[in-house]
């Protein structure tokens, strides 16, 4: 979950290059975090998370992709004892929230729809980390 310097891991995906490469500069900009793992689809990091071997301290995710949505990544991480007990934060990214179901976005640490503020997603993302530190620590 903490690398040497003691940042967080954040684990990503969507499937759209340009927001890939927005988010990774906000999760660079935020205290404490680093972006571990990024991917182009939920399928990549749906796969991540079940084999297990580490553990991301704050999951972001696009809602609408190919293969594995972020509404899934969100029930994948609700559901598994692995994240659930410890409460792995999943910010969940739409182009139209209209579009989530209720149960998605009450499981979700925060949502986020498109055009979202830079500013508001790093300080979410900073929340999170916290949150994500002090599960660990209950």
């Amino acid at each position: 979950m903490e690398n040497e310097n003691n940042q967080v891991a954040v684990y990503h995906a969507d499937d759209d290059n340009l927001i890939r490469d927005l988010i990774s500069k906000v999760i660079d900009f935020a205290s404490d975090c680093k972006l571990e793992s990024q991917f182009p689809d939920g399928e990549g990091l749906l796969s991540i998370l079940k084999e297990g071997v580490s553990r991301p301290a704050v999951v972001i995710t696009d809602y609408r992709m190919p293969n594995v949505n972020g509404g899934e990544l969100v029930e994948m991480c609700a559901n598994d004892p692995r994240y659930s007990e410890n409460k792995v934060p999943v910010i969940l990214i739409s182009g139209d929230l209209d579009d989530v179901d209720l149960s998605t976005k009450k499981r979700a640490y925060a949502t986020f729809g498109k055009p979202f503020n830079l500013m508001e997603l790093k300080s979410t993302i900073e929340e999170a980390a916290e949150y994500s530190r002090n599960s660990l620590n209950d």
